[in-house]
């Protein structure tokens, strides 16, 4: 995700893999393949716009939650309003997401370069490990399927 500030509101916009990721995880969404913006008044953090027409029930439902985690998400940066209204900020403290190893049993981070080497302690955590790093809601779990999966269609 990316933060733009806009003067009294600001933006959030979800990349195309993000979209998938949360497709695969929420039930029967339908969400577009592609990236979505949504639009915050900074007042009271209300929904002002967003770049995705209304589909069905389920999928609106499911873009309804997919608007909450992009405002948290920006809500979790507490940056300073930047000097250029139309900078990005980058997106340099997200919640950290971990890859379930069907091999290990273990966590990985999704940012890890290169190959997993499940026998490299330093990258491999338990998930009581990561509670206790970021908290039980400070780090985000996706399957190693999934994150196939999103690849794939990002490919």
């Amino acid at each position: 995700m990316r933060y733009f500030d806009q003067g009294s509101n600001y933006i959030v916009e979800v990349n195309r893999t993000e979209v998938l990721m949360f497709n695969d995880r929420w039930p029967n969404a339908r969400i577009p393949d592609a990236p979505i913006t949504f639009e915050f008044s900074k007042k009271n953090d209300d929904l002002v716009d967003l770049s995705v027409e209304p589909i069905d029930d389920e999928t609106d439902r499911a873009v309804a939650a997919l608007s909450d985690d992009a405002k948290a998400y920006a809500q979790d940066l507490k940056l300073p309003p930047p000097s250029d209204k139309t900078k990005a900020y980058p997106p340099a403290s997200p919640r950290p997401v971990f890859v379930e190893c069907g091999c290990c049993g273990c966590w990985h981070s999704r940012d890890l370069p290169g190959s997993i080497d499940c026998r490299d302690d330093a990258h491999r955590f338990t998930s009581d490990e990561l509670d206790a790093r970021y908290g039980a809601a400070g780090w985000d779990e996706i399957t190693l399927d999934e994150q196939m999966s999103a690849e794939d269609r990002a490919s």
